[in-house]
């Protein structure tokens, strides 16, 4: 049961993490199909526009790649006459490209992504299109016909085949020669014509030619080399991996558990159940099996070392620590108090080694063969999973286990201090490794700890996620010739940038065999080259080659795709970037595209981006397309950068793009400033009506008055300041008091003098005033606010008021009173008394009374 646990314990600390992928070089090829969003397969003819954009005809449309997605045109969603086709032709220094397909020629305005067919007359199904010497196009027609196409004028010329004498019809493809001669292929046979002379001479082929299987093949202006098919693209980029895997024995590619390198440069690489022993170059010389153990059906190598005597230590998991005579081959295990220990780490340490176990720590003396407990370690340390051992420079021994942290010892081997949560990040420490600046350094199963002072433990950096890390999961750390940091994690290979105290990860994308590590398996070799075993085998990298960027090539916009908001998400319409880009508020969304037009780069760029100049920079990982939704009204300058993976970033953008998002017409200028006029107008119209309601009250009391006066046989009209004195002018002019007193007076005293006609109205008004209609209704109007209708009722009523307050009240008095003051109907005089009294006439000559 014991040995069932230790080597439970033991997989599981070998089997940290999962294999993600495997490869012996950079992805050099790749594949392109239906999976990775191809519309049609079935690729005919391959072209790139000026941008770097890859054009294919196939037998069911045209697609665009730009090494993120596809576009895809067809009859059903573009002009384009057919879907089948026969070859593509983009201008070298211009916009368009042209197409031809079974049923003619057509042209794509690269800029507007617009297809419209191009009439050649009598060219109705297009076999070849390709370069003038003069920059212009050679169109070949499936007939056998040519033309040749100025760019610049849009001239066709056209050349019957009939016209050269020896010709065929059969005719696949053209290619012009200059001064006159161009070479016309056909399936067994090339002619050589001369336009001027009409003469045609036939020769072979270049064997293995074949034009049409040609038209397939493109290397683009980076170096990467397409082929189309009947199942996809191929690719075959210009990158090259600095990284390269060590063979195996067998062919195959196991888990590489540890790693060293003999005095006499040997590689020496263990992997489960195997030792496999290399030369400098990674030629195979010998393969240890469990067999070459005497006594041992299996054993997992975890720790390799050569002591002084030349001989090679082996910790194995479960099977204890053996020793291998490097001459004669003999190998013998070292005896202990349990000889099924599980050997992790071997440290030199003075005249002995440090065994690191699953428990605890031994010790080997030289000249020994027999491990010994060190009892003051042991005895000090909370658990016994010993995965790292370092001496610093002061002598103190540092311990690091899978469970407990990090404890520190003196050279008596009494416990100074002991590093756990929550004071340390982790305490599952993977390996302790001694850079030449006497620093510790600590993987952890949390991320990197650096002591740069080993004098004071206690003080230490951590570096995560946000110092570059892939992964806090982290196996090994060792240093290269240059003094560079470089850690093993189980999502690839990282290098420490003292300068911006940030990692730089290298993993598959960038050529790596794969990207789970193994504990303490990375070293520098005596070649200045540095190994690290892991999931798919041992990786072996020069690095100053790998820190050695690739100049990145240029960053463009490759297109800016507006999304309607009436389609819902549909695509609505692609901008140039060098357009003048303004879109209305309900146009607000938007996709860019941007790359490097290079297939290698696909997977090993990293982009971010900012909105305006001040915006923080945000990250897009590997995705080279941004998706913008509901922009506010306004101007905006979208900035791209990028970098190659595992390298720092730029100082400056690598591309922008600046557009407008024009506000609605209630949020423009214009409308702000009618709104401003409007409110300045509504202001003015409230004061007014406010002033001209004072001075009409002012005018009906005075009106009223002068009534109350006349039919009170008052005294002759009264001095203008005296009438100031009663009601003030608040402002009046005193020539237009004066003329509206004596208008009011005039009009109180005619219509008191017809009270009771009842045919009293504006007719009977105007002849009796002496004044026109218009007249005498515009002068009531300014002056009392009423119409002559309105204020012959109003005297009417004041006067029935009167005679109500001063006579005696009952109904037939009431009625009475009604009629002398010109009110036949007692109901509607009910109703306008109360209108402009509150009360009924009964009720008010109670209250008077009263």
């Amino acid at each position: 049961m014991r040995n069932t646990g230790q080597i439970g314990i033991v997989s599981g600390f070998i089997g940290m993490c999962l294999l993600l992928s495997l490869g012996t070089k950079a992805q050099t090829r790749f594949h392109l199909d239906a999976s990775n969003g191809m519309v049609a397969e079935s690729v005919v003819c391959l072209a790139e526009d000026t941008t770097g954009i890859l054009w294919m005809g196939t037998t069911e449309g045209l697609q665009g790649y730009d090494g993120v997605g596809f576009e895809h045109y067809s009859t059903e969603n573009s002009g384009l006459p057919t879907n089948v086709f026969t070859d593509i032709w983009a201008e070298p220094a211009g916009s368009r490209l042209w197409l031809g397909v079974k049923s003619g020629l057509a042209v794509m305005d690269l800029r507007t992504r617009r297809i419209e067919p191009f009439d050649v007359n009598g060219f109705y199904n297009i076999a070849d299109l390709s370069s003038a010497v003069d920059g212009g196009l050679w169109i070949l027609n499936i007939n056998g016909d040519f033309a040749h196409l100025d760019l610049h004028t849009g001239e066709v010329v056209a050349y019957d085949r009939i016209d050269f004498e020896g010709l065929p019809d059969e005719l696949v493809a053209l290619e012009d020669r200059g001064n006159g001669q161009i070479w016309a292929d056909g399936a067994n046979c090339r002619w050589k014509i001369d336009l001027k002379s009409r003469r045609v001479e036939a020769t072979g082929l270049p064997e293995g030619w074949d034009a049409v299987e040609q038209r397939k093949h493109l290397t683009d202006r980076n170096g990467n080399r397409w082929r189309g098919s009947s199942d996809g693209l191929d690719c075959e980029t210009h990158r090259r991996s600095p990284f390269s895997l060590l063979p195996m024995a067998d062919g195959g590619r196991s888990r590489a558990l540890c790693l060293t390198e003999s005095v006499s440069g040997t590689l020496w690489n263990g992997y489960e159940n195997q030792i496999v022993l290399s030369d400098a170059d990674g030629t195979v010389v010998r393969r240890l099996t469990p067999k070459d153990l005497h006594g041992a059906k299996t054993f997992t190598p975890l720790a390799l070392a050569e002591d002084a005597d030349g001989r090679m230590l082996i910790g194995t998991g479960t099977q204890g620590l053996w020793r291998l005579n490097l001459h004669t081959g003999e190998a013998r295990q070292l005896s202990a108090e349990n000889p099924r220990l599980s050997i992790y780490v071997l440290h030199r340490q003075g005249g002995r080694w440090l065994v690191g176990s699953d428990e605890g720590v031994f010790e080997l003396r030289d000249g020994e063969e027999t491990l010994r407990t060190v009892s003051a370690i042991n005895r000090a340390i909370p658990s016994h999973h010993v995965f790292g051992i370092q001496t610093d420079a002061e002598g103190k021994t540092w311990i690091g286990i899978f469970g407990s942290g990090i404890q520190v010892f003196d050279r008596q081997m009494n416990r100074i201090i002991s590093l756990q949560p929550p004071t340390f990040p982790s305490g599952a420490i993977n390996h302790l490794f001694r850079d030449s600046r006497n620093r510790m350094w600590a993987a952890t199963c949390e991320g990197i700890a650096c002591f740069s002072d080993t004098r004071h433990p206690e003080r230490f950096e951590a570096y995560s996620l946000s110092n570059g890390l892939p992964t806090l999961y982290t196996n090994a750390i060792g240093e290269d010739r240059q003094g560079r940091i470089w850690a093993t994690t189980n999502r690839g290979l990282v290098r420490w940038d003292e300068g911006s105290h940030q990692f730089c990860t290298y993993a598959c994308q960038e050529g790596l065999a794969h990207h789970s590590y193994s504990n303490g398996a990375l070293r520098c070799l005596s070649d200045g080259r540095m190994m690290a075993g892991g999931e798919g085998g041992v990786s072996v990298f020069d690095p100053s080659a790998v820190t050695e960027p690739e100049p990145l090539p240029r960053l463009r916009l490759m297109s800016f795709v507006l999304i309607s908001a009436n389609n819902l998400g549909e695509t609505l319409k692609t901008f140039i970037p060098e357009d003048s880009l303004t879109f209305s508020h309900y146009n607000n969304s938007f996709i860019l595209t941007f790359g490097v037009a290079d297939a290698a780069m696909k997977g090993f760029a990293e982009y971010a981006y900012r909105i305006n100049h001040d915006g923080p920079w945000m990250s897009l990982g590997k995705a080279p397309r941004l998706t913008l939704h509901g922009l506010q009204p306004g101007r905006y300058t979208v900035e791209i950068r990028m970098r190659q993976m595992g390298q720092p970033w730029g100082d400056e953008a690598a591309c922008s793009v600046s557009f407008r998002v024009r506000p609605p017409w209630w949020q423009t200028g214009w409308t702000y400033a009618c709104y401003a006029l409007s409110a300045l107008a509504f202001v003015i119209y409230i004061m007014y009506s406010w002033r001209r309601r004072l001075i009409l009250e002012q005018n009906l009391r005075y009106a009223e008055k002068m009534v109350e006066e006349m039919q009170q046989k008052a005294s002759p009209r009264r001095s203008l300041a005296e009438r100031e004195s009663d009601s003030p002018a608040e402002g009046r002019q005193e020539e237009d008091a004066e003329a509206s007193d004596a208008f009011i007076e005039h009009l109180s005293r005619v219509i008191l003098a017809n009270l009771g006609n009842e045919n009293l109205d504006i007719d009977l008004l105007t002849d009796l005033m002496a004044m026109s209609r218009s007249t005498l209704y515009r002068r009531m109007k300014t002056t009392l606010g009423m119409s002559a209708n309105e204020y012959i009722r109003w005297v009417r009523i004041g006067e029935a008021a009167r005679r109500i307050r001063s006579g005696e009240l009952n109904e037939q008095t009431i009625a009475a009173i009604a009629a002398d003051c010109g009110f036949n109907n007692l109901r509607y005089f009910r109703t306008c008394f109360k209108k402009r009294y509150g009360v009924t006439p009964s009720e008010y000559g109670e209250q008077k009374r009263s």
